[in-house]
């Protein structure tokens, strides 16, 4: 006899961004698995739960929120507690079983992987699978946002718009790591081939937005190169 230790059965999920049409292909997945279960005769129940509302159709999600980050979707068995297969979209997104082989629980996942895989985030993908480069990245650019500024200020005696620049950069990408490690996946409540109404209307507003910012910024050195001048 052969002693052999088998790896556990992988569950958890890459941040990603889903939409609907993502949302009707795992729902049809989970339950699939369900069908196949042996002896199965009782009716298969389906749940979706957006913190403590309930709903029991796809469609009924947009009527609940636009946008969540903490979607549950449960495929159950009527009347057997020992029969379920749920998927928990959130922080982590991750699979819970109940009632299956080790063989079915994987062909479970390796389904359910291409989903999340074509949606990922792969910033936050990537920080994720590596934390010591996202510790690293975020200590730097702490560092570097709260210290350039008063580091030139005192090699020079005076302060530059350079410096600001790069501070404010830095912290821009302290806080885009902070989000990033802190935020997961997300579901947008309309079908992938569905344009976003927000982009629309930038697309719409974008000259306006651009001349707007261009000015802005321009003021913003015209008034630095006024202060840098004559200022006392």
């Amino acid at each position: 006899m052969t002693i052999r230790t088998e790896p556990e059965v992988p569950d958890e999920f890459p941040p990603a961004r889903l939409f609907l049409d993502d949302i009707e292909e795992i729902t049809r997945i989970l339950a699939e698995a369900i069908e196949k279960l042996p002896d199965q005769d009782e009716k298969i129940t389906v749940k979706f739960s957006i913190k403590d509302q309930v709903c029991d159709e796809v469609q009924e999600l947009p009527k609940i929120a636009r946008k969540t980050s903490d979607l549950s979707i449960s495929v159950t068995l009527s009347g057997d507690e020992y029969s379920d297969s749920t998927l928990r979209i959130g922080h982590t997104s991750f699979l819970c079983f109940a009632g299956f082989t080790r063989e079915q629980e994987l062909n479970m996942f390796y389904k359910l992987a291409p989903i999340f895989e074509r949606r990922n985030l792969r910033l936050r993908k990537f920080l994720r699978s590596h934390p010591v480069v996202a510790v690293s990245l975020g200590g730097l650019s702490f560092g570097g946002a709260a210290a350039i500024v008063p580091l030139v200020e005192l090699l020079t005696h005076k302060s530059s718009m350079l410096a600001t620049a790069c501070g404010l950069l830095s912290m821009a990408i302290f806080i885009a790591i902070l989000a990033s490690m802190y935020l997961g996946s997300t579901v947008i409540m309309r079908p992938s081939s569905e344009p976003s109404p927000l982009r629309q209307e930038l697309v719409h507003k974008f000259p306006l937005v651009a001349m707007s910012s261009l000015l802005t910024f321009l003021l913003t050195l015209l008034g630095l190169y006024l202060k840098h001048k004559y200022w006392p």
